[in-house]
C-alpha cells in the first residue's frame, strides 16, 4: 500500500469482498473444487488473511435428487471442502461459519441433471466485525496445543 493511503476498515473489506467472492459449482454427487474456482477463492484467501475481522459464512447447497439428510451432509461436504481451502490457504478458523442448507434453497425445480447444476453449489455471505455468529469451521487442529 502506498505510503500516506489508509488502510481500508474491516466494513470496506467485507464490501469489496462481497463483490469478488462468486459461487463456487460442483458436479453431480461431488464436493471437490475445479481449478477456476480455486483461482479465485486463493485470490480472496489472500485478502481474508489480511483482515481477520472480515468473516464469511460458507454455505453449502444441493439439488433435489437425494433424501433430504443426504443433501443436508453433501451441503456440508460442500461448504468443509471451500472451508478447508480458504483455511489452508492462510484464512483463520474464527473467519469462517460453514452451514449447509442441503436442497432447502434449490433454484432449479427439474428433473433431469443438468437443468439443476446450478444448484450444486457454495455460496459466500461476507461479514464485517462480528455480524456473524461464532466460527463452526473446525480444521481439525488441537486448540491446547
Amino acid at each position: 500500500m502506498p505510503q500516506g493511503e489508509l488502510e481500508p476498515g474491516p466494513a470496506a473489506v467485507a464490501a469489496q469482498l462481497r463483490a469478488r467472492f462468486e459461487r463456487v459449482y460442483f458436479g453431480f454427487d461431488r464436493a471437490d473444487i475445479n481449478a477456476d474456482s480455486r483461482a479465485l477463492l486463493t485470490e480472496n484467501a489472500a485478502i481474508l488473511a489480511r483482515y481477520p475481522n472480515v468473516r464469511v459464512e460458507v454455505e453449502g447447497h444441493a439439488d433435489h435428487f437425494g433424501t433430504t439428510e443426504y443433501n443436508l451432509a453433501l451441503g456440508e461436504r460442500r461448504a468443509n471442502a471451500v472451508a478447508k481451502l480458504l483455511a489452508n490457504l492462510g484464512v483463520g478458523p474464527a473467519q469462517l461459519k460453514v452451514i449447509s442448507f442441503g436442497e432447502e434453497r434449490a433454484t432449479v425445480n427439474a428433473s433431469d441433471r443438468a437443468a439443476t447444476a446450478r444448484d450444486r453449489r457454495v455460496e459466500f455471505r461476507v461479514f464485517a466485525g462480528t455480524e456473524v455468529a461464532e466460527s463452526s469451521y473446525d480444521d481439525g487442529s488441537d486448540p491446547a496445543g
